[in-house]
């Protein structure tokens, strides 16, 4: 179309130049956007395997410090495990100065009751203990009985006698 002359109707010429102008402007946009989206996915190729290397790195990062953190973690373990074993092993000295303290203890009570069985009296012994007291008891009964009698007979032959004394002076003032 000739750029001069725009009031007059375009030719088929015209019509021609500029479907092959428009092709061409087409093809160079394809071409362009061909080209940008290779450029676009070029990047973002770049940016995935870059991303990768970041997170691969982090995740190694991640995991050498977890590999510390369970290495301080065992080690502290380790070391309240060695203060619990010489807590225990505390503990069992303890006990045992303990234990050995109590079965002395109980030795001494046990001689010391060994002796009060030894001097102690059985049912046995206390039966014929008291038996005996019986006996005894009854003996000075029968005494205190007879004691009576014996003051109840020497009351009566004094009374004989004061009444025989006194028959006596009587029969010796006639």
């Amino acid at each position: 179309m000739d750029k001069s002359n725009k009031s007059l109707p375009a030719t088929k010429a015209d019509v021609n130049q500029v479907k092959t102008e428009l092709k061409g402007d087409i093809s160079n946009v394809r071409t362009e956007l061909k080209q940008d989206i290779s450029n676009v996915r070029t990047e973002l190729k770049k940016d995935i395997a870059n991303v990768r290397t970041e997170l691969k790195q982090d995740i190694a990062n991640v995991r050498t410090e977890l590999k510390q953190d369970i290495a301080n973690v065992r080690d502290e373990l380790k070391a309240v495990r060695t203060e619990l074993k010489q807590d225990i092993s505390n503990v069992r000295t303890e006990l045992k100065k303990d234990i050995s303290g109590v079965v002395g203890e109980i030795v001494k009570l046990d001689i010391r009751i060994t002796k009060i069985e030894e001097n102690m009296a059985t049912k046995d012994d206390i039966n014929r203990i008291l038996n005996i007291m019986d006996s005894f008891i009854n003996e000075i009964r029968d005494y205190r009985t007879k004691d009576i009698l014996r003051a109840e007979t020497i009351m009566e032959h004094d009374k004989k006698i004061k009444d025989h004394e006194t028959r006596l002076q009587k029969l010796e003032l006639r």
